[in-house]
């Protein structure tokens, strides 16, 4: 109390804990105004003596100062909260009461139960969180955390307020909240890699981030790099739909919900369409309640309805392959790029399809695959053949209608080879041949379509058995003949072609 310890000694105590258990007083002044954040790895040179004075534990006589990672509960509790307070080069001593330090217990032989443990410690350092090593790296520091779980992406526009110093110079400063697209030139690429690979980059966080020279091109100098301070108000997700840029969603936000637009679902959209090169509207605000994949729109409207969620709203910006193609409509010209604002207001999950309803759809999808197919539009027909699949392969049936599903699964892998040996991908027709095969081990289709994908993958053997299975189950297969047929061809040109190696070395050893 200020009369036993007198006033001047109390104005220098500060009560870190609020309750009087973690007792602060500053000897040496530390650097800055920085302290150091939960789960940072502390450095410290610390004595630890009892009220009397004696030495209990000291890293100093060891010279060797002791690390720990702040928060984690690795340290006495009084440790904890008390380094927290404390500034780069700080030296301070804490008076922690038991409960703060080893409480009613104590920790034999070293201290006695019930003890209060004064602690000089001095602050060394700390090590910022590494996201890029090379060189002096990128390193950041959350100074405030934000909310929820996720975080921006390389690909996502994202709204920051920033500062920027090199050698202590401000060079940027976004003056408030400024949209900006990662890649573009606008920040340093260590900062863009903080924001986009640490996954701690939430909604209203804060951070100081430092690059070095290798990470500032363009921003810092030769020799030294730069320092950021920034907080992400908001970002807005932009995904590549089919991967081609031709269909690009901006989300605006998130809605919060988990009904999710997915294909064969009913939805009500509010909607306004206008041509992008001229800004013209070709559609006013329209409403319409439309189920996705069946082309009541645009396909590449209805492709990026299902990034949606209810409540969601997007911006929606689709090449002319993906809208009204070259032809063009009456308020569309020819090859027009076009933009959408999106509304997405109301959703009816597929779940609340009955059993037939939801194989019915997945059966037309099938066909609009089929269709695409014939046309010669490979990854249209993928995308369909995909969407039936999902329709179905997780669908509660009875033994009557798990062989209805099978049949649709069945024909979807088929398909799907199919596709894939257009592609020239033979591995994954392999792969789905093999799935065929799996559901109808005796499928005489399937079994062709995979000895000519083992054929093409340079299998000869287990091609020559599957054609050669195949005459077994269905004799009228003519094709698996011919397949045998070229095959004995090829294998006889490579004994030939094996004899005349031979017969070479046979002359070269004589």
């Amino acid at each position: 109390n200020a009369e036993y310890m007198g006033a001047s000694y109390c104005s220098r105590i500060m009560d870190v804990s609020g309750d009087g258990g973690v007792l602060k007083e500053v000897l040496v002044v530390g650097r800055g105004e920085d302290t150091p954040l939960e789960e940072e790895e502390v450095e410290v040179h610390y004595v630890g003596t009892f009220t009397d004075g004696t030495i209990f534990d000291s890293s100093r006589a060891r010279e060797d100062p002791f690390n720990f990672t702040l928060g984690r509960g690795s340290v006495i509790k009084g440790w904890d909260i008390g380094v927290a307070t404390m500034k780069k080069g700080e030296k301070s001593l804490f008076t922690l009461s038991p409960q703060y330090g080893y409480g009613q217990m104590g920790s034999p032989p070293t201290i006695p139960p019930n003890s209060v443990l004064k602690f000089e410690i001095e602050l060394l350092g700390w090590k910022e969180k590494v996201v890029a090593a090379s060189g002096g790296g990128v390193t950041y520091r959350i100074k405030a955390k934000g909310e929820g779980w996720k975080s921006p992406e390389g690909s996502d526009e994202v709204l920051l307020e920033y500062v920027g110093w090199c050698n202590e110079e401000e060079i940027a400063r976004s003056g408030g909240p400024k949209w900006v697209r990662f890649g573009t030139g606008i920040l340093p690429k260590g900062v863009e890699l903080a924001i986009t690979k640490s996954q701690e980059f939430h909604k209203g966080t804060s951070a100081k981030i430092t690059c070095d020279p290798e990470h500032s091109i363009g921003f810092g100098t030769e020799t030294t790099g730069v320092c950021y301070h920034v907080t992400v108000v908001d970002w807005n997700t932009l995904i590549d739909v089919v991967g081609d840029g031709g269909i690009l969603v901006k989300q605006l936000g998130d809605s919060g919900t988990y009904d999710r637009c997915d294909d064969a679902c009913t939805v009500t959209v509010e909607f306004t369409g206008r041509i992008c090169a001229t800004g013209v509207v070709f559609e006013k605000s329209t409403v319409k309640t439309i189920r996705l994949g069946d082309g009541e729109v645009v396909e590449g409207l209805d492709l990026a309805l299902q990034k949606l969620k209810k409540g969601q709203s997007a911006v929606v910006t689709i090449k002319a392959q993906y809208a009204f193609g070259a032809a063009g409509t009456d308020s569309v010209p020819p090859d027009s790029t076009v933009e959408y604002d999106v509304l997405v207001t109301h959703v009816i999950p597929i779940c609340n399809l009955s059993f037939e309803e939801t194989v019915a759809i997945s059966q037309t999808r099938r066909e609009q695959g089929n269709s695409r197919f014939k046309s010669g539009d490979m990854a249209g027909a993928l995308r369909k053949y995909n969407a039936s699949t999902k329709l179905v392969e997780y669908l509660p049936t009875d033994d009557t209608g798990k062989a209805t599903v099978n049949q649709i699964l069945l024909l979807c892998h088929l398909n799907r080879a199919m596709v894939y040996r257009k592609q020239s991908n033979h591995s994954s027709a392999l792969i789905e041949c093999d799935k065929a095969l799996t559901i109808d081990p005796i499928n005489a289709k399937a079994m062709f379509r995979r000895g000519q994908t083992r054929l093409s993958l340079g299998d000869v053997s287990g091609a020559k058995q599957d054609f050669e299975t195949v005459k077994s189950l269905d004799p009228t297969v003519g094709e698996a003949e011919q397949q045998l047929q070229v095959i004995a061809k090829m294998q006889k040109q490579q004994d030939e072609k094996d004899k005349k190696v031979f017969a070479k070395m046979l002359g070269a050893l004589s």
